[in-house]
């Protein structure tokens, strides 16, 4: 059965909610908070930190830093954790050797030192080390000791690794507990629900990729109720424009329509309530 896909002559989903670099799309707001934490790994700081909200972009923002480390191997040596909430240490350590490309060892304290010699080794070869943690606000209280001790491993002058820091705001408590690491922390930034004309812009960002027509599929009428439904989170504007492609599909139309969006808001559990 053809979906809606080949329905509004589309190459693929705009609005698919799995990572993925080519509709990774940068606001102003993803634009600023990419250069504090490229700006603190270049500079090797030692600790940054984005917080956003839920479906806010951290994944997004995660990925576009790890497309530019990775297009400079001979600079950056980049590992991504995408669930860093190991309860021990000795299993937190076995995530981070094992995610730099070592075979990790059941011991906390040979994982310590296989993981020095490889920041030394690096180091001494120019290279820049990278450790992106995402989700970082499931990192358990033993492990937010054990986040303190690896960005201690410094030479007299240099930071020997890059830790990057992705969480959602409750990682403020857990880093309240943790003054020592928290005062360690270089550079901060907040990620905030997307402002009118940077829903609009993601939007036609991602039909364009997808091959379609935006103006076409997304008439000027329903600009505003969108963004009132989703209050601007990039997460909810990909669920409920793929339910309302879904919907004007479904009903044989040639495009969606306000009635598509009514029906793709309730589907949703969405509110039209919210005037941002």
């Amino acid at each position: 059965m053809a979906g809606y896909v080949e329905h509004f002559g589309l190459t693929s989903p705009p609005f698919a909610t799995a990572p993925d670099p080519r509709f990774a799309h940068a606001t102003r707001a993803h634009e600023i908070a990419l250069l504090r934490m490229q700006d603190s790994v270049e500079q090797r700081l030692g600790l940054c930190l984005l917080k956003g909200e839920i479906g806010t972009g951290k994944s997004t923002i995660a990925h576009l830093l790890l497309q530019t480390w990775a297009a400079s191997p001979d600079q950056y040596v980049v590992a991504y954790l995408s669930d860093p909430s190991a309860y021990t240490q000795a299993q937190f350590l076995r995530l981070v050797v094992a995610s730099f490309g070592m075979e990790a060892s059941r011991y906390a304290q040979e994982n310590k030192t296989l993981l020095r010699g490889f920041l030394l080794d690096n180091y001494e070869a120019g290279r820049t080390v990278v450790l992106l943690l995402d989700e970082a606000q499931t990192i358990s209280a033993p492990n937010m000791a054990t986040l303190q001790q690896l960005s201690n491993e410094q030479t007299a002058d240099t930071k020997l690794i890059q830790i990057a820091l992705l969480a959602q705001p409750n990682f403020d408590r857990k880093l309240s507990y943790q003054p020592a690491l928290n005062s360690r922390i270089a550079r901060r930034g907040n990620l905030d629900p997307l402002i009118f004309p940077d829903t609009i812009g993601m939007m036609r960002y991602r039909v364009t990729v997808a091959g379609g027509d935006f103006d076409a599929l997304f008439p000027l009428p329903l600009h505003r109720p969108i963004h009132n439904a989703t209050q601007g989170i990039p997460r909810k504007i990909c669920v409920l424009c793929d339910n309302i492609l879904f919907n004007a599909f479904a009903r044989g139309k040639q495009a969606p329509d306000e009635e598509a969006v009514a029906e793709a808001v309730r589907d949703c559990g969405f509110t039209q309530e919210n005037q941002k």
